[in-house]
């Protein structure tokens, strides 16, 4: 009776811990989502210096890649370059 006792046990707190990461990797996602978020919108300010402005693309890209997110980055920063081209020809 105690070795089924400590096996329900066993598989509950297994169980418990398996949900518990997966809450957390879900909340991660959301703070990283929030924060790529906020990022964008920083770097929609006008009155953002060039070099603030690099900061801010940069840890963009380095967010990306510490998901692993490769094509995601590619985009994002060919998307930003021809941006500012066009900017640039419009000025």
């Amino acid at each position: 009776m105690t070795k089924r006792i400590k096996i329900t046990i066993y598989v509950l707190s297994a169980s418990f811990l398996l949900f518990s990461c997966s809450i957390s990797s879900q909340d991660s996602d959301k703070q990283f989502t929030k924060m790529q978020e906020e990022l964008q919108l920083l770097l929609t300010d006008d009155t953002l210096s060039s070099e603030s402005r690099f900061v801010v693309v940069n840890q963009i890209a380095t967010n990306m890649l510490s998901k692993q997110d490769y094509l995601g980055v590619t985009l994002f920063l060919t998307t930003y370059v021809a941006n500012k081209k066009i900017i640039k020809k419009s000025l």
